[in-house]
């Protein structure tokens, strides 16, 4: 099942932030949204998940459009995890977990739910938080904990804007690494906004880059991921190297 935006215009008063995109995305193929801060691609997640009315255009999801679809129904169909996650809230993270699985469902918790939580807990590597308070947890821990919440509910279109903003190495390779297998796996599109280029270049199948709202690049990633594409999003030159796993090694520079 793919995702397809069609001529898709997002903005807001002050006016439009993405402009007239379009492309279609398959299933079981993990996207990174590259682009420069301010750019859209926050907004571009938002319009996905329909959390923002287009100006233009059309969201379709294996040729449904999502704008007919209710806003449960299409909670059902995707699932987007913002660059920020509460805090100062007064349950564990067992219990946070088991409520994101259970929001579109019957209230009645079954021994498969638990195991499904137990599941996704031992998958990311934090069933050592399973009862602690969020409350308690680092920004990173309470990251994971909202990783965890995303991927319980098996969604089709997976949108996640800076997942490992707040990680450190070890867990930002093994969060991509887990994303990448279950987009396989459960045959997902999924689109990760990231600005660590090198971890983007291990684990992204494709590209999408936006700058000024306008779709620069989209396809695989050794094709878009170039010397050219950095320069343009970002103004600073880059050497490329095959890296180990087919993945790429990114050397950026600033010019001069």
């Amino acid at each position: 099942m793919s995702l397809t935006l069609e001529h898709l215009s997002l903005g807001y008063r002050q006016g439009l932030i993405v402009d007239d995109l379009s492309l279609t995305a398959e299933a079981g193929r993990l996207s990174v949204l590259l682009g420069p801060n301010g750019t859209g691609k926050s907004t571009l997640l938002k319009g996905i998940a329909g959390l923002l009315d287009p100006q233009q255009g059309r969201v379709l999801l294996g040729g449904q459009d999502l704008a007919n679809l209710s806003r449960a129904r299409r909670a059902g169909q995707l699932v987007y995890l913002p660059q920020t996650t509460p805090v100062g809230v007064r349950i564990t993270v067992f219990e946070a977990i088991l409520m994101a699985l259970k929001v579109h469902g019957k209230v009645r918790v079954t021994d498969a739910d638990l195991a499904l939580v137990r599941g996704v807990l031992d998958e990311l590597e934090i069933a050592h938080l399973s009862p602690r308070y969020l409350e308690q947890l680092s920004g990173g821990q309470r990251q994971m904990v909202a990783i965890a919440q995303a991927l319980i509910r098996r969604p089709k279109v997976l949108l996640l804007d800076e997942p490992t903003s707040a990680l450190d190495l070890y867990h930002s390779l093994h969060i991509m690494a887990v994303l990448r297998r279950l987009t396989r796996e459960q045959n997902m599109v999924t689109l990760v906004a990231i600005h660590d280029l090198n971890l983007a270049a291990r684990c992204a199948d494709d590209v999408l880059a936006v700058k000024g709202g306008k779709l620069q690049a989209f396809g695989p990633l050794h094709q878009c991921l170039q010397a050219e594409l950095i320069q343009t999003l970002y103004g600073v030159e880059a050497e490329i190297l095959p890296g180990p796993d087919d993945s790429l090694l990114i050397y950026p520079r600033l010019a001069g």
